[in-house]
């Protein structure tokens, strides 16, 4: 690469070990072997060959930086280690455990290793003094040094008695040994210029843990709390996070690093502790603000990202000068977020890094389409892409045809678009398909998405919804038929009066014959009575014959319906993995059934044609009447006689021929009598009960509508559950994000058919306009109000009704109210119409319906559903100015901590100009953005971590260092240094951000 300065660390914050505890051959305290030539030589040739993620260590000494400062010279023997930090031990005067106790408090100062070795000596080692009494009572109270140590341990040898083990020790551990200090007096010293910012105060943890605290409470939280972390050699990772908790639960500092503290060379390196950040001092410092997310104690730091789900590097080949000649930058596995000013290229390395995974922007304004038409076109370059697992994809620019899927990537705007009002859709749909991705292989159904798997799912339910709704309409039809019966009902009893009139009349009125005459007539009269009868009985037989081809009609359709289920059940069965069994056997003996039927046809046939030409004594048995009063031998030979008696009748004999055509009015009269009382009886005995039976089956009909509903929206939310659990356990703000599954009243769709049917220009309810609408949201809100209870749906279908039926106290007719056309069966399939009812998903946000959100607070979902919800899809995501149409409170309140999370599992690429998005989230990879666009190349960027900061050089005064990357961060990102402390100021106004 070309580019003008590139950082030593530019991938960014990466996990490395850290041994910050490291004593040397030269501690006072050490099991090395002594300050000896060989024993330095095992101890550099013991570093030089360390794991290569140790990387930086903590060169401890006792009051003294002299094991430091030797190993300075021969710095260029272990170029494994980005980092040696100088650490300073202190005992100080406080005791842990009790009063009686002997051992002190270890307290430690790590300074940056741009403070001069020689400030140490001078501004602090030296300036410490300590008073301490001897047996003898003199007083010894000099400055700390070998030569002073020596002489106190000395003299408090000569003063033991003989046999004490301090006799065992050397005399410089014997001073060291009893030798502590304050800790307000170490930190007064810290307060010099030369110290400033440039150091970090550590405690031992287990003797500060010993401390009781009924003994000295504040002075042992003082010492924490005054401490940026303690410190520990234990190595139980368990163990140390138990400290942890300890700690906060006691509202302590709980940060603690873990260390080897080697006193001899098996120890070296024995450290777990993983820290995320640059190997520099900075990056130290900058743990202190991230102790969470940047430390880790363990045998391996968190890696949860699948290799081949990570992009490693991006290389741009010949690129007409857009980019270097194959240029490369390496990414970060985390959070890589990619800044600088307006125009700068920030779009065009996320456009390309995109590309390179096979996915494109087809916006006509986007990078790439822009570059491909300038004088020096882009189109042909190759774009690389190194994985993580090593593998390796490359397209070239304007080759690309189909999104290959290996990133997630949404370009500048697509978040506004996709949280456009005309794509809310598209938005429900990024929703659900989230909920796909997040059920398990098996609850999918082997549905390739959402909609497959919904309908899949609810099918079952469908099938009984339509049938419901098929049963109801029969019920309608049915209904209505009653209705126009019982209607007419008056129309027939006027017609039976008039038939009994008339019949009166005939009587009254029949002609008088001569006896002799009359017995003939008579005669004539009971045969043609007879023939009527026997001809009311073939009727009713033949009546039967069609009722037996209705029954041979209804089995045909229901083996059409067996044929049709076993079809369904044996793809069912298999989808579902069960064997055929003959449980699942539903048969009809078709050919006994046909015998039946065949039989009874053929016994019908052979009854009538008995009756009609059949012997005397068989048609009497079949007719009902006794042989002996059956006046012929069947009815062909009954009409015979009837027209022998008849001609008996010359024409001339005209008052024999009215008196034999008024007696057959008479027995015409006597049947239409009959048939009319019994079709009147059977309205009021039959058909009116049956009316109610039928309407008592249509609301239990209608309420199943509703149960199959209840139990569909509960599927749904079975569906749903994934997607709830994840907001319901999140966030207050994702706790905002509530999905919801209610039955939807389609009430406008319900007005307008009514509308349809009505005739509004009739008397009724419903002449105005609204008034129909009115009735239905009414009855409706009413019912909801209730519960929707199956007593809820008859009282509001009966409501109604019944508003149809009364006005102003007065009874109205339905069928009088509805259009000519309109029937009262169209009016019954309207009000009992189930269908305008449905079960309906939504989303809401702070109780708002998604598609009444404003493009900001769609953006917040859809960032949700990618950063804390999506959590099945590890695919890099790639997007460019997520915070377009957020307000920067929503960024902060809602985005950050989603970032931060997410980050953990997925690799993120973000191009932002928040610096919410770049500092609050902590960023492991910062990438600044410039365009020259009169240079060679046009686009040039920088990257590294955010805890890189204009390095200390010698002889170059500090307004002429190189900006780093968080100097660079400040002046792209907040205007610069002047600027943000400006604003800082001007918020310090307020009194309540003065107590922050």
């Amino acid at each position: 690469m070309s580019n003008d300065h590139q950082f030593t660390f530019s991938r960014g914050s990466e996990w490395r070990k850290w041994d910050l505890h490291l004593h040397t051959p030269k501690s006072i305290c050490q099991d090395y072997g002594g300050d000896t030539t060989s024993v330095w030589d095992a101890f550099i040739n013991k570093i030089a060959s360390l794991p290569p993620e140790v990387q930086v260590l903590g060169i401890t000494d006792y009051l003294f930086v002299d094991g430091y400062e030797h190993l300075l010279t021969r710095r260029d023997e272990i170029p494994n280690i980005k980092l040696l930090i100088p650490n300073i031990e202190f005992r100080l005067n406080t005791f842990s455990g009790s009063a009686n106790s002997h051992q002190r408090h270890n307290f430690h100062i790590l300074f940056s290793p741009f403070v001069e070795v020689n400030d140490i000596k001078d501004q602090l080692l030296n300036c410490l003094s300590s008073g301490y009494k001897l047996d003898d009572n003199t007083e010894w109270r000099q400055t700390p040094t070998r030569r002073s140590l020596e002489d106190l341990g000395r003299q408090m040898k000569a003063n033991a008695p003989v046999g004490n083990t301090i006799h065992q020790k050397s005399d410089l551990q014997v001073g060291f040994q009893n030798i502590t200090y304050k800790l307000d007096d170490i930190l007064k010293l810290l307060e010099k210029s030369c110290f400033t910012g440039k150091y970090v105060l550590g405690v031992g943890y287990s003797e500060w843990d010993q401390s009781r605290w009924d003994q000295s409470a504040a002075e042992k939280r003082n010492l924490i709390n005054k401490s940026h972390f303690s410190m520990t050699c234990v190595d139980d990772p368990e163990k140390i996070e138990e400290h942890r908790d300890d700690l906060r639960s006691n509202s302590l500092n709980s940060l603690v690093l873990h260390a080897s503290d080697s006193h001899n060379i098996d120890r070296v390196g024995k450290t777990l502790q993983w820290i995320k950040a640059d190997p520099t001092f900075t990056g130290l410092k900058q743990v202190l603000n991230e102790p969470i997310a940047r430390v880790f104690v363990g045998n391996t730091p968190p890696n949860y990202k699948p290799d081949h789900k990570v992009i490693k590097r991006i290389i741009v080949k010949t690129s007409s000068n857009w980019f270097d000649e194959d240029y490369s930058i390496d990414l970060n596995r985390d959070l890589v977020t990619i800044i600088g000013g307006r125009g700068s290229g920030k779009s065009a390395l996320a456009e390309a890094i995109a590309y390179g995974a096979g996915s494109k922007d087809n916006r006509a304004e986007a990078f790439l389409n822009k570059a491909a038409k300038h004088k020096e076109s882009i189109t042909g370059t190759s774009i690389e892409l190194e994985w993580a697992d090593k593998s390796v994809t490359e397209f070239q620019v304007g080759k690309l045809d189909s999104d290959r899927g290996l990133v997630r990537y949404l370009p500048q705007g697509a978040v506004e678009e996709l949280c456009s009002p005309q794509h809310v859709g598209e938005l429900q749909d990024q929703i659900e398909n989230v909920i796909f991705q997040s059920l398990e292989p098996g609850d999918k159904l082997g549905a390739s998405g959402f909609a497959e798997l919904q309908k899949k799912s609810l099918r079952q339910f469908a099938l009984e919804k339509d049938r419901l709704v098929t049963k109801i309409r029969d019920i309608n039809k049915d209904i209505a038929q009653i209705t126009n019966l019982v209607k007419n009902q008056s129309t027939k009893q006027k017609l039976l009066d008039k038939k009994k009139t008339e019949l009166e009349q005939l009587l009254k009125t029949l002609p008088t014959l001569p006896d002799e005459d009359k017995e003939a007539q008579d005669q004539l009269s009971d045969l043609e009575e007879q023939k009527s009868l026997i001809e009311d009985i073939i009727a009713e037989k033949q009546q039967l014959l069609v009722n037996v081809s209705e029954v041979e009609s209804r089995v045909a359709v229901f083996q059409f319906a067996i044929d049709e289920f076993k079809e369904e059940i044996k793809t069912l069965l298999a989808s579902a993995g069960m064997p055929r069994s003959k449980e699942f056997d539903v048969t009809l003996d078709a050919r006994g059934v046909a015998g039946v039927i065949d039989e009874r046809r053929k016994a019908l046939n052979g009854e009538i044609e008995t009756i009609r030409q059949g012997a005397k004594k068989d048609v009497a048995s079949l007719v009902g009447i006794v042989e002996d009063n059956l006046l012929a031998k069947n009815l062909e030979e009954l009409s015979t006689a009837i027209e022998k008696k008849a001609k008996e009748t010359k024409a001339f004999e005209t008052l024999k021929l009215k008196y034999q055509r008024q007696k057959k009015l008479i027995q015409t009269s006597n049947a239409s009598i009959k048939s009319l009382e019994l079709e009147i009886e059977a309205i009021t005995k039959e058909q009116i009960p049956r009316k109610s039976i039928l309407e008592t089956e249509r609301q239990t009909h209608y309420k199943s509508f509703f149960n199959v509903l209840s139990r569909e929206k509960k599927k749904i939310e079975q569906l749903y559950k994934p997607l709830q659990d994840s907001l319901s356990h999140g966030s207050t703000t994702k706790r905002q994000l509530v999905f919801e599954a209610t039955v939807r009243y389609d009430l406008s769709t319900h007005n307008r058919t009514g509308l349809d049917i009505i005739d509004r220009t009739r008397k009724g309810n419903y002449r105005d306009l609204p008034a129909l609408r009115t009735k239905l949201e009414t009855s409706w809100d009413n019912c909801t109000k209730q519960g929707s209870t199956d007593s809820a749906l008859v009282e509001r279908l009966t409501d109604i009704e019944d508003s149809f039926k009364k006005m102003d106290g007065d009874d109205l007719s339905i069928e009088e109210q509805l259009r000519e056309n309109m029937s009262i069966e169209e009016f019954y399939n309207w009000l009992y119409d189930p269908t305008v009812f449905s079960v309906e998903s939504s989303l809401k946000f702070d109780d708002v319906e998604l598609y009444l959100l404003s493009p900001g607070q769609k953006g917040i979902v859809l960032l949700m559903l990618y950063l804390a919800i999506d959590k099945e899809d590890t695919r890099p995501l790639i997007i460019d100015q997520p915070e377009e149409n957020l307000d920067s409170l929503s960024v902060c309140n809602d985005l950050i901590q989603y970032f931060r999370d997410r980050k953990i599992y997925r690799q993120i690429i973000m191009v932002t100009h928040n610096p919410n998005l770049v500092v609050n989230t902590d960023s492991e990879q910062v990438i600044i953005a410039e365009y020259r666009g009169k240079e060679t190349p046009r686009l040039r960027y920088t990257s590294g971590s955010l805890e890189n900061q204009a390095e200390k050089l010698p002889d170059i005064p500090v307004e002429d260092l190189e900006d780093g990357i968080i100097e660079q961060v400040c002046d792209i990102l907040e205007g610069g240094e002047t600027a943000f402390s400006n604003r800082k100021r001007k918020y310090q106004l307020s009194d309540k951000a003065k107590n922050l």
